[in-house]
């Protein structure tokens, strides 16, 4: 019987599943795996925006027959054994077609098994959502995130997962996402607890963290400028914490994007920084570092470097999400879902810390 790891998502230095893949790839390679995945895709808006519009037509067409092979070596595997990642980009057709005739496991990355925006932040109150959790019903201004499929065309998929559960092996990153998975499929679900490590955590992390610092924020926010994963959350308690500063890892203009905001508070600054040209320093020089996610995030690798490179982490406390069962943070501050608590908990541990 041979067998294969498929991906939507292919191996990239952005993004936790393509920092996963790097990881993957050449581990399952070693272990007699064939290895089927999408190709690491160019931003075409990028692209047009620098004005290189013949690499922005060399990408859409490239995009356009990489997913028509990708499509093609997937209907081909039969009565063999698949780890699948990322279902919504490998397609829920391809999915189960390949539960048909194969034996599947779905190694879980995010909560696209029971919400179409992967990403289970309710779209009014941005607070960890369950209304779908055991039966498909998302809320009006819910869409699907991030295949871009039909609504009802999600739901229709969701449902016939739920069905066809009881054929599939589910690979669980920690003990939080295996009881969402449960909790989701029923208690018969087969699930197994494998972690996740992306490598991006160094063995001299603690040297490092003696190294002198030249400029510091009060506060750094460190993950995806994301709702979910807490930006606008982040940018309101700045708005109410104005004595303190804080660090903001993207672009101005990409911040008012992402949180649909006019301005920001004064005492936000941004830059377009990623972990290896600069944010590394920020986050280990901060009096605290902020992980918001208002999902029932699993693994996240953000989280984890934060807690290597500063003894202070911040995170909103969740129901299902890693950072109520993570134990490596030296000084955790769980703050509420409500921005004026949490505001007044930041205030107080800032206050007898900081020297504003």
């Amino acid at each position: 019987m041979t067998n294969y790891l498929i991906s939507g998502i292919g191996p990239g230095d952005t993004g936790g599943v393509g920092r996963l893949m790097k990881i993957l790839v050449p581990t399952y390679k070693n272990n007699d795996f064939k290895i089927i995945h999408n190709r690491h895709v160019i931003s075409i808006r990028k692209l047009v925006s620098d004005k290189k519009y013949i690499l922005a037509i060399i990408e859409f067409i490239t995009r356009f027959v990489d997913k028509k092979i990708f499509y093609i070596r997937c209907l081909l595997v039969k009565n063999s054994t698949v780890v699948l990642i990322h279902p919504q980009t490998v397609s829920y057709k391809i999915l189960f077609r390949l539960v048909k005739y194969n034996k599947v496991s779905i190694y879980v990355m995010d909560c696209s098994f029971f919400c179409i925006r992967s990403y289970n932040t309710h779209p009014v109150s941005n607070q960890e959502c369950f209304d779908c959790l055991g039966k498909i019903n998302p809320h009006m201004l819910c869409h699907s995130f991030p295949d871009r499929i039909s609504k009802d065309q999600n739901i229709k998929y969701l449902n016939k997962l739920l069905g066809l559960s009881g054929k599939i092996k589910f690979l669980a990153q920690n003990i939080k996402q295996k009881e969402l998975l449960i909790e989701h499929f029923g208690k018969k679900t087969s699930v197994s607890i494998i972690g996740m490590d992306t490598k991006e955590v160094p063995e001299n992390s603690i040297d490092y963290l003696k190294k002198k610092c030249n400029k510091k924020y009060n506060i750094v926010f460190h993950g995806m400028p994301h709702i979910a994963k807490g930006l606008l959350y982040t940018i309101r308690l700045a708005d109410i914490l104005s004595n303190y500063s804080f660090l903001i890892p993207s672009s101005y203009s990409n911040v008012l994007q992402q949180a649909d905001i006019q301005y920001l508070p004064e005492n936000i600054d941004c830059m377009d920084i990623t972990w290896d040209t600069g944010l590394k320093e920020y986050v280990r020089c901060a009096d605290l570092v902020i992980n918001p996610s208002l999902w029932s995030a699993p693994i996240e690798g953000a989280l984890v470097k934060s807690a290597s490179y500063n003894k202070v982490v911040a995170t909103v406390q969740s129901k299902y999400g890693f950072e109520s069962e993570f134990k490596g943070i030296k000084n955790h501050i769980r703050l509420s879902d409500d921005i004026e608590i949490a505001a007044r908990q930041l205030s107080d541990y800032l206050s007898k810390r900081v020297s504003v």
